[in-house]
């Protein structure tokens, strides 16, 4: 591990929080100007096994992987594959569907489309269908007259910035990702982590 001199105060209390009990596992760095000024991991990546939590542990990301999906489909924008300002339905006709024929890639992209949630219950093994819950979406109606309101689309967003990238390129975000910015980049960085990840990524505990 290490802490530079100005930044004691933060190893102070990231030792505290697990000698408190406070945590189970975590790891934290800080870039300055470029340079790793703080790199802490300590505790247990999965408290069944002991696992410990290593420097290079991976983690879920959660929502930070929609600024991800939001950057592949700009990259996709600046080449002139996709116009942000146009219509979804320019690249995905069924999406047309029940008034939403003038929903924009922009409208996708901050929120404002009115397809916060599935209406439909949803089997969780076909969440793993990017197709199958782009088509789910693409019959669902808008609550709300798309660009008059904002509304989080938690569950939503990477299937709808996904398909619109699947459309365009005939390939997923999480295939854009590994080819054009985190292979490139030499980023641990997955959106579809292979087994071989997934097996040393630490596990959620509640």
């Amino acid at each position: 591990m290490h802490c530079d001199p100005r930044f004691a105060r933060v190893r102070e209390v990231f030792e505290r929080h697990f000698a408190e009990g406070e945590e189970l596992g975590a790891a934290f760095a800080v870039y300055l100007d470029g340079e790793l000024v703080v790199d802490l991991w300590d505790g247990v990546a999965d408290r069944h096994t002991g696992r410990p939590w290593e420097r290079d542990t991976p983690v879920f990301a959660y929502s930070c992987t929609k600024a991800i999906a939001a950057t592949v489909l700009l990259r996709l924008a600046d080449q002139g594959l996709v116009d942000v300002g146009a219509p979804v339905a320019r690249v995905w006709p069924e999406f047309a569907a029940e008034g939403k024929a003038e929903i924009t890639v922009e409208h996708l992209l901050t929120h404002q489309c009115g397809l916060p949630a599935l209406e439909e219950p949803v089997p969780v093994e076909e969440f793993e269908d990017q197709a199958a819950i782009a088509a789910r979406l693409a019959r669902q109606a808008p609550i709300w007259e798309p660009g008059t309101a904002h509304g989080y689309h938690a569950l939503t967003y990477g299937f709808l910035v996904g398909e619109v990238v699947r459309r365009v390129t005939g390939k997923s975000v999480g295939e854009l990702v590994a080819a054009e910015i985190a292979g490139p980049q030499d980023l641990e960085l997955w959106v579809g982590a292979p087994d071989t990840v997934i097996n040393r990524t630490a596990r959620l505990q509640a």
